[in-house]
């Protein structure tokens, strides 16, 4: 697939949404489970934040091998790629 909207890459906006929708599930879930009446009006909205996190880190994940494999290997990229898979769960 390609990685890129208009010749600009899509990584840095994939990595944005998964930053913000990861944490803001996890709230979401303690608020549904913490507040009874959160759930009336959490009901359909922390399901699908909680989709789009999970949904994100895969495509984050796989815009950012198609990114790497295009640019020139430095120190500082090495460094990314070393804690951004890190971030990841051992299969």
């Amino acid at each position: 697939m390609d990685w890129q909207y208009d010749g600009i890459p899509l990584h840095p906006l994939l990595v944005h949404l998964t930053t913000v929708s990861v944490p803001v599930a996890a709230l979401s879930a303690i608020v549904v489970a913490a507040w009874p009446a959160a759930r009336r009006w959490l009901a359909v909205g922390a399901p699908n934040i909680g989709l789009v996190a999970l949904v994100s880190v895969p495509l984050a994940t796989s815009s950012g091998e198609w990114l790497e494999h295009r640019e020139r290997e430095t120190a500082l990229l090495e460094r990314h790629t070393h804690l951004a898979d890190g971030l990841l769960p051992s299969p």
